[in-house]
């Protein structure tokens, strides 16, 4: 259901949860989600879809404030899936990962 396009590791900083950064291709579509993220939080791994910022930041009731949207929603059916192919192609040591897959061979396998 996902392939994993491209994942490259960052380091940005000592208080950063993102381990990664990812381009997703959702088969059998050939739709590339561009800029998703793996984070590391106190559950573990999650992804997340990118995101933009908000025109005009917002406060929850916590008081937390929330200065961005996600462009994407990836339903709980199929989050564990996403994690799953996303962390095994995830490489801590920091090397770069390509899909063997070109969006073109993806192209000639979808039936339409």
């Amino acid at each position: 259901m996902f392939e994993v396009k491209r994942i490259n590791n960052v380091d940005w900083g000592e208080k950063s949860i993102v381990r990664a950064t990812l381009d997703l291709i959702i088969i059998p579509h050939g739709i590339v989600l561009k800029d998703c993220m793996l984070k590391e939080g106190k559950y573990g791994f999650f992804v997340t879809s990118p995101s933009q910022p908000l025109k005009k930041p917002w406060t929850d009731d916590s008081g937390k404030t929330h200065e961005y949207k996600d462009c994407a929603f990836f339903p709980k059916e199929i989050r564990d899936e996403l994690v799953k192919v996303v962390v095994e192609a995830y490489d801590p040591a920091g090397k770069t990962h390509t899909a063997t897959k070109t969006l073109q061979d993806l192209e000639e396998e979808i039936p339409f």
